[in-house]
């Protein structure tokens, strides 16, 4: 039963605000309650999700980023009791900012600030110093706002540690990371980078080679690449360091896609897939963009620049239906045409919200696994993520796959429910639930 809401609050300025900050209160209890059940999900040895990760369906029951899922996870860890390998109970790792979560004095600008402190924190600090930084911080969240909070941190931590180095190991392994956001509107793509040393050193002699002025320009008709470029090349380069930087990585990635040693994924030479109608191939009329087999859409002057340097597959349509490639028993593992025609037609794992591209997925037999007599047939086969692919089956507990006319459906377990109903993936075909589909 749903209680509905008043048509207006009506009261004193000062009774309106201390009613706003009590419902602050209860709404942080019950973010406290909801990493107490996270928690326990992930302790909790059961069937009910069919095989799925926590994370996952939290992100589809609650309909949350599956990073904000991960967040919540990952902070549920910090703040409620944990149980050993021995099966003992443990206090939280954060066992004074744990009280506050579960008092509803906090909420999640403060355990930002608090997340954001031990992740600059060196991994070498003395365990009495983050016992006690712990403390002060869970002291300094009782009585501030964020922002406060955020600059009392900083003190904290320039007290203990003062030349703010970060000269461990450890500390440099936990930092490293190289990440793609997604590709905007615009089909730019940024991100964010952290590099250690040698990775650094390596990039660093690249740039000062490939990110001079005058190389790797793409408005060049023959781009200078291996030889040093012309005083006219250096004269009309009028491109910014940071340009020049991303054009010499571009350079050197297509480089290496050309390379013949690079070996294999999946089945198929490491290199683009791109995936594009051929009635769009047209760079001055109308068009769609191509379609990577990582999900990025590229635009097709794009598309035709990139086929200048690449190896050239071609998948046949026949009124935008993929033509079936039949292998019937002859193999087990997908050919590479049939790999490409998955890339063109699934776009990616088939498995219901799933955001992976056909560049992670493995070749799933879908109406019949291979132990049973399946057939390695194009309209037999679909995409399923290195996740997901160990949940298709035959066993109760697994989920079973079925390929129509170039669309899978997934039915899950009885445990996740009872009447087995299909579900599909609309994630890499929105045009799809566009139109009305399942």
């Amino acid at each position: 039963m749903t209680a509905a809401l008043p048509e207006r609050v009506t009261g004193s300025r000062a009774e309106l605000v201390a009613g706003s900050a009590s419902l602050e209160a209860a709404i942080r209890k019950l973010q406290g309650l909801q990493y107490q059940m996270l928690a326990e999900a992930e302790i909790t040895v059961d069937d009910s999700l069919g095989g799925r990760r926590v994370v996952e369906v939290v992100a589809d029951e609650a309909r949350i980023r599956p990073s904000d899922a991960r967040a919540r996870l990952q902070m549920a860890a910090k703040v409620i009791p944990r149980i050993s390998m021995q099966g003992e109970p443990l206090p939280p790792v954060w066992p004074n900012i744990a009280k506050h979560v579960s008092g509803g004095v906090i909420g999640d600008g403060h355990l930002k600030v608090v997340k954001d402190f031990f992740h600059h924190l060196p991994a070498k600090t003395d365990p009495v110093a983050v016992e006690f930084a712990e403390a002060q911080l869970a002291d300094f969240a009782a009585q501030f706002r964020p922002d406060e909070m955020e600059k009392l941190a900083k003190a904290l931590l320039n007290a203990i540690n003062p030349d703010g180095s970060l000269d461990d190991e450890r500390d440099r392994a936990r930092k490293r990371h190289f990440t793609m956001h997604k590709q905007g509107a615009d089909k730019m793509t940024s991100g964010r980078f952290c590099l250690d040393p040698i990775a650094a050193a390596s990039i660093e002699a690249l740039l000062a080679k490939f990110a001079r002025r005058g190389m790797c320009n793409p408005d060049d008709t023959d781009p200078t690449v291996d030889h040093d470029p012309t005083d006219e090349q250096i004269r009309t380069d009028t491109r910014t360091y940071g340009q020049r930087c991303h054009d010499a990585i571009a350079m050197m990635a297509r480089n290496t896609l050309c390379d013949e040693n690079i070996g294999q994924h999946r089945g198929l030479h490491v290199s683009v897939v791109i995936t594009a109608d051929i009635k769009d191939l047209d760079p001055q009329g109308a068009s769609q963009p191509g379609r990577t087999g990582g999900g990025l859409m590229i635009p097709i002057n794009d598309v035709l620049a990139l086929a200048r340097h690449a190896r050239n597959y071609l998948a046949v349509f026949d009124h935008g239906k993929p033509i079936s490639l039949h292998e019937g028993r002859a193999r087990r593992l997908a050919t590479p045409g049939q790999r490409l025609m998955l890339h063109a037609s699934d776009r990616g794992c088939t498995f219901p919200g799933c955001d992976r591209g056909g560049y992670y997925a493995q070749v799933h037999h879908s109406n019949r696994d291979w132990l049973d007599g399946g057939l390695t047939n194009i309209d037999d086969e679909t995409l399923a993520c290195d996740i997901h692919h160990p949940l298709a089956g035959n066993k109760p507990n697994q989920w079973k796959t079925r390929t129509r006319d170039g669309v899978t459906v997934w039915y899950p377990p009885k445990t996740v429910d009872p009447q087995r109903r299909p579900r599909r993936n609309h994630f890499h075909h929105p045009e799809r639930r566009l139109e009305g589909a399942l």
